[in-house]
């Protein structure tokens, strides 16, 4: 008995590192809560109705430079579809069709998540 409990705690002691990393990881995004729920909520609330490109412009001209002038920390890698969904999500997705591009799976996080009616233009 001795020597299965030996085992299953040596295999485990791998895992401990990268618990730990996990652990590290998460409690920074933590502190940059705030900044990125902003940022989703602004997405949910305004990009909808407004092309691809535009909402790329949005993004890089007026939401961005807003979180830095306000001092509110975020990722800087922050996504709307990587924040709001899991990679099983978007497989899901795929294989019922939808298409691959970033624009369609904006949409459709805006109209699986978002509790309203959305506005969205899809060509």
């Amino acid at each position: 008995m001795y020597e299965n409990a030996q085992l299953l705690v040596n295999g485990l002691s791998s895992s401990k590192i990268r618990w730990e990393e996990s652990v590290e990881r998460m409690d920074k995004d933590f502190g940059l809560l705030d900044g990125n729920v902003l940022l989703s909520t602004t997405y949910f609330s305004y990009f909808g109705p407004f092309p691809s490109e535009y909402r790329a412009d949005l993004k890089k001209k007026i939401m961005i430079p807003m979180v830095k002038d306000l001092k509110i920390d975020y990722h800087k890698k922050w996504n709307f579809i990587s924040f709001q969904t899991t990679d099983m999500d978007i497989k899901t997705w795929k294989n019922r069709g939808l298409p691959s591009d970033a624009f369609s799976q904006e949409n459709a996080i805006l109209v699986m998540q978002g509790r309203r009616w959305p506005v969205c233009i899809d060509p």
